[in-house]
């Protein structure tokens, strides 16, 4: 071979090792920063979805003995929305029905069904469907649907009252039975 052809194939593969080390490199950063930017929810001062439920000395026992999946099953009044700008109290024809093969959203005007899942205290939406009709008042029911799907977390008061809670602290949903 010649030595301009030798030159040639190893420049060559010397600036792929360079391009893929700087693909590498910046696979790496981009993982360190996502990975610092995640913030898990867990903030025992958190003021709405921590609050209800967290365990402390003297409640831990009832905390660690939830059963979230059988203690949601059943018709669950929305009572409170916030949607991280502001709280809005739905009459009673809001509600949700959570049974064993999943749940069913009833505005009084439009449905969402799907399924879950739930492990210990996270729930995870699946195969969600909305009807899309127009109503009269569609603020209620702008509220759900930019808040329930980004519910993560259970908080149980007791067996009456539930809060489905966001990564967002501001953003959650109050329900009753």
């Amino acid at each position: 071979m010649s030595r301009a052809i030798k030159k040639t194939l190893f420049s060559q593969v010397d600036s792929g090792c360079r391009m893929l080390m700087l693909y590498v490199v910046g696979i790496i950063g981009i993982m360190l920063v996502s990975s610092c930017s995640s913030k898990k929810h867990d903030d025992p001062d958190d003021e709405k979805c921590n609050m209800l439920y967290y365990a402390t000395p003297e409640n831990v026992a009832e905390v660690e003995d939830i059963d979230y999946g059988a203690a949601l099953p059943g018709k669950w009044h929305f009572a409170e929305i916030s949607d991280g700008t502001n709280v809005i109290n739905p009459d009673t024809i809001y509600f949700i029905r959570f049974s064993q093969y999943g749940y069913k959203v009833e505005t009084g005007c439009n449905e969402i069904i799907g399924d879950y899942t739930v492990d210990g205290d996270s729930i995870s939406w699946n195969n969600g469907l909305k009807t899309s009709m127009w109503c009269d008042d569609m603020v209620v029911e702008a509220a759900v649907y930019k808040v329930l799907f980004n519910v993560r977390r259970l908080s149980f008061d007791n067996d009456s009252t539930l809060r489905l809670c966001t990564s967002t602290p501001s953003q959650y949903i109050l329900l009753t039975k």
